[in-house]
């Protein structure tokens, strides 16, 4: 059905519909990027405790 074959309500239904649909998929994007981060920080700081241990047993087998 083409734009201009609906009435005014249908068309304004439809718009409502696709804010909704817009405003969750919004939300879905925002918590998958704040979970991202979080995994990001989460490996970096086990890098972090992970890296001296890492020197310190090069330097033990003289690498």
């Amino acid at each position: 059905m083409h734009l201009r074959d609906k009435t005014k309500e249908e068309l304004v239904n439809e718009l409502q519909e696709l804010q909704k649909a817009h405003h969750s998929l919004q939300e879905s994007n925002n918590r998958h990027v704040s979970e991202s981060r979080k995994i990001e920080l989460n490996l970096r700081l086990s890098e972090e405790k992970f890296r001296p241990c890492q020197d310190k047993y090069s330097r033990t087998l003289g690498n």
